[in-house]
């Protein structure tokens, strides 16, 4: 007779669906980069954005550009993996914290202020680490 798996805690399932929530923000962050670098990031409502982004340096516009497209990703699958009750989930669900966090590091190194971008990035990175080998490791096991 096989083991009856443990209900999957509504925790869990509240992570899943903020890790897409994230990823559709870093999806968002990416199409804006790409804009950006192909020149035709045109916003007349909001010029200190475009404003704010021309200022960024070139090699950091093209960190983010990566860091937001490999971070959507290992949320989306951490997600999945999440709602599947899967060990990989910890794994993509650390990975995720430990580069968003990194991040955040630079961005703060390089700019020497916290904005919200990184007070965000932080914090859910940190949460996400936390949860996914602590509290809902047992659920994550398959």
């Amino acid at each position: 007779m096989e083991a009856q798996q443990p209900e999957r805690p509504l925790g869990l399932g509240i992570l899943a669906v903020t890790s897409f929530g994230v990823a559709l923000w870093n999806i968002q962050s990416a199409v804006v980069l790409v804009l950006l670098m192909i020149g035709k990031l045109n916003m007349p409502g909001a010029p200190e954005i475009a404003a704010a982004y021309q200022a960024l340096p070139v090699w950091f516009r093209g960190f983010l550009l990566v860091s937001a497209i490999v971070k959507a990703t290992l949320l989306i699958a951490a997600g999945i993996a999440y709602f599947g009750r899967r060990r990989v989930g910890r794994v993509l669900g650390s990975a995720y914290g430990g580069l968003s966090i990194g991040e955040s590091a630079l961005a703060v190194a390089v700019f020497g202020a916290v904005g919200r971008e990184q007070l965000i990035g932080i914090l859910f990175a940190a949460f996400t680490i936390v949860a996914v080998n602590t509290m809902y490791k047992p659920v994550l096991s398959r």
